[in-house]
C-alpha cells in the first residue's frame, strides 16, 4: 500500500512545483509605486517600480520598500504552497480518514 502512495514521489513532486507555478502572487505598495508578481513555486516574474517613485523618494527608501514588499510576497507564498500541499495530501490519502487532517 504504502509503495502505491509514494511510489511516484519524484513525479509527485514535480507535478507540486508545476502546480505551484499555475498559482500567482502580487502584492503592490499602498502608492502603487512598486508592484511584485511572484508565482507559488517562489519565481519572482516580475517588478515594476514607477519612475515618479525614484525621483520622489530617492533609493534608500525603494530600497526598504522593495524588503517589505518582497517579504510580505514570500509570506502569501508560504500560504499558497502550504494550500496546495494540503490538497494533494488529501487527493493521496484519502482513504485515512481524519489522518490527512494532521497535514493542515
Amino acid at each position: 500500500m504504502l509503495d502505491q502512495l509514494f511510489g511516484n514521489l519524484e513525479e509527485q513532486q514535480k507535478q507540486m512545483k508545476e502546480n505551484l507555478r499555475k498559482i500567482p502572487v502580487s502584492v503592490q505598495s499602498s502608492d502603487g509605486a512598486i508592484t511584485i508578481e511572484m508565482n507559488a513555486a517562489r519565481e519572482i516574474l516580475n517588478i515594476s517600480i514607477a519612475e515618479s517613485a525614484v525621483e520622489e523618494n530617492g533609493v534608500e527608501y525603494l530600497e526598504d520598500l522593495l524588503v517589505t514588499l518582497l517579504n510580505e510576497a514570500m509570506a502569501k507564498v508560504q500560504v499558497e504552497e502550504s494550500n496546495a500541499m494540503q490538497s494533494q495530501m488529501q487527493q493521496l490519502l484519502p482513504g485515512l480518514g481524519g489522518l490527512s487532517s494532521l497535514f493542515k
